[in-house]
């Protein structure tokens, strides 16, 4: 058996027929920040959360230290499974403690029998332990008041656990208290508790997008309607070149932090930088997790607001057509695609191609191809073979990995989308493409040289295969100090759980919200699917966004997971560091 981490719960226990739930919540948090270091086990039994190993490499240091910081968990041990037999109990105490019983000058024995079916009582297997590690370890004089070691010896349902005393874990914070509560309000509730805590003050958001400042006064227009008396002035910050990692960071170091919340992008910062430092937290608003048919308790994960594609397009004022991904990495292609170095979310979509589901897209496309395609692309795919072994990756690995490789060393950086659309639907762009923000053609102006219709949406036409672009999320946080955590809490609710609160960002396609009721109004509202009609005939088909559904199945968009880009960053991110990107110069 290996080594486990056990981990105790705290209140949780007291709160009757919602103890399940709380029990639940724990363990998805568990899950989230254990992920980064390997493949764990997470259940619940009498009282305690078990994080198991599920691999060989996991880290368990990493991992133990990662319990110890999700709230609700008061206590955290590291423990060896044994047969629940006496001697085995006692084998397992002598091998797994031995350093530290070598190092004491006194210790008891403390034992816990959970499962009553266990021949001996308590005391009597503490006694019958005890004794015999005095025989093993001379030395040591026994002291049940105030010893220097306690060996406990805990015998459950599925085996005997033997560890050293339990390190305590973090309380929940001043602001994790109030979101515990927030998650349980609706938002009408949230907002009065908003107007009570920020009537006459001024509320400081932080984001990627800029139009977090669109959708603060209409949140005041909100609180207004409830309270015509209510006021509150805003500033909303948008720092440029992923500097707002930074900028969070340095806040959070207040007693008091100056912002309330962030809306907030790159699935692997925010869990690396933000989550597991304390920096930000999670608030789950209960009419979004109904509007999604589960509970802030249930839910896994962090909040979105939308989901944000870009996907691959391509020129046709040409005769080239592009009818599998594997087409955007064959041999004298480069594709536009903005920089993994300077916008980090690209990145992301390298390392969700290795894990599994997209791996697999990745060989279902390879396979479509003629053998004459196949027979290009085989050389690299067997070359990666053994990357894929050593890098822990699933057997349809080799694949992803070959992938990264052609596309890393082909692809033309640029700086943003906005200029990758304005080449690609320029006529004189025959035969380029490029991996793009679906939404920025929502701005191209026709004349005589640009049009929508220079352009073909790859995985909308007939006959394409396998991925169809990539998936990332605008996630909401409340700042672990800020200075207005209700009104912080009400805001990502209004905009979560509100046609009128999305709509800064859902007039325009290729940004989808997180709460199907929302998307469903965004939809009747703005008919994004009819984006390219006019005068009710279909003119720029391009424009026609087929919705989230749509892509994230037939589509194959890939969509990032924050905690496997995470559990990946290092291995596959170091081999893609080692990748020698293509030079256009």
């Amino acid at each position: 058996m290996h080594e486990m981490i056990l981990c105790k719960l705290g209140e949780v226990v007291l709160k009757g027929l919602n103890r399940r739930s709380f029990e639940m919540k724990l363990m998805s948090n568990l899950r989230r920040r254990t992920a980064r270091f390997g493949r764990f086990r997470v259940y619940s039994k009498q009282s305690t959360i078990y994080v198991e190993p599920a691999g060989e490499t996991c880290d368990l240091d990493g991992a133990y230290d990662a319990c110890k910081r999700v709230f609700g968990i008061i206590a955290v041990a590291r423990a060896l499974p044994c047969a629940k037999e006496k001697e085995a109990i006692l084998d397992t105490a002598k091998t797994y403690l031995g350093g530290a019983l070598t190092a004491a000058r006194s210790f008891k024995v403390e034992s816990k029998r959970a499962d009553k079916t266990f021949p001996m009582t308590s005391i009597q297997l503490s006694q019958w332990v005890g004794g015999h590690l005095h025989e093993a370890f001379p030395h040591l004089t026994v002291d049940v008041h105030h010893p220097e070691l306690t060996v406990y010896v805990e015998v459950r349902e599925e085996a005997a656990y033997v560890h050293a005393p339990a390190e305590p874990a973090a309380e929940l914070t001043a602001t994790q208290k109030i979101i515990a509560e927030a998650e349980g309000m609706t938002l009408e509730e949230l907002a009065k508790k908003a107007i009570e805590e920020s009537n006459g003050a001024t509320f400081y958001g932080v984001g990627n997008s800029s139009r977090g400042k669109t959708a603060l006064p209409l949140f005041i227009e909100y609180l207004q309607s409830i309270d015509p008396s209510y006021n509150m002035e805003y500033d909303w910050q948008q720092p440029k070149n992923n500097k707002i990692f930074d900028q969070l960071t340095a806040d959070a170091l207040k007693p008091t932090g100056t912002y309330a919340m962030t809306l907030i992008q790159d699935g692997n910062q925010i869990e690396s930088k933000m989550v597991q430092p304390g920096v930000l937290d999670t608030f789950i608003p209960k009419d979004w997790a109904e509007a999604n048919g589960t509970t802030p308790e249930e839910y896994e994960g962090y909040l979105p607001l939308q989901t944000l594609n870009k996907v691959f397009m391509y020129n046709n004022t040409g005769s080239k057509t592009y009818d599998n991904c594997w087409d955007f990495v064959a041999e004298g292609e480069h594709g536009l695609y903005m920089d993994i170095d300077s916008e980090i979310v690209g990145k992301n979509f390298l390392y969700m191609l290795t894990e599994d589901t997209y791996a697999g897209w990745l060989k279902e496309a390879f396979d479509a191809l003629s053998a004459d395609e196949q027979a290009y692309f085989q050389p690299t795919i067997d070359a990666m073979a053994s990357e894929a072994s050593d890098l822990g990756l699933g057997e349809n690995g080799k694949y992803a990995l070959a992938w990264i490789k052609l596309w890393v060393e082909s692809y033309n950086a640029q700086t943003d989308d906005g200029p990758i659309c304005n080449t690609l639907v320029d006529k004189s762009a025959t035969d380029q493409f490029g991996l793009l923000v679906y939404s920025k053609l929502r701005s191209v102006e026709e004349s005589a040289t640009v049009s929508v219709n220079n352009v073909n949406v790859a995985a909308y036409q007939d006959g394409y295969t396998g991925i169809g672009g990539f998936g990332y999320c605008h996630y909401l946080f409340v700042t672990d100090n800020s200075p207005l955590p209700w009104t912080a809490c009400a805001f990502i609710a209004y905009m979560t759980c509100t046609e009128d609160g999305f709509s800064a960002w859902g007039k325009d396609m290729g940004g989808y919200s997180s709460n199907p009721t929302v998307a469903e109004a965004i939809e009747a509202t703005y008919g994004h699917q009819k984006g390219g009609y006019v005068d009710g005939v279909d003119t720029f088909p391009a424009k026609d966004d087929h919705g989230y559904e749509w892509w994230t199945n037939q589509g194959k968009l890939v969509l990032e997971d924050p905690e496997y880009c995470s559990s990946v960053a290092f291995t596959v991110g170091s081999w893609i560091e080692l990748l020698t990107k293509y030079s256009a110069g």
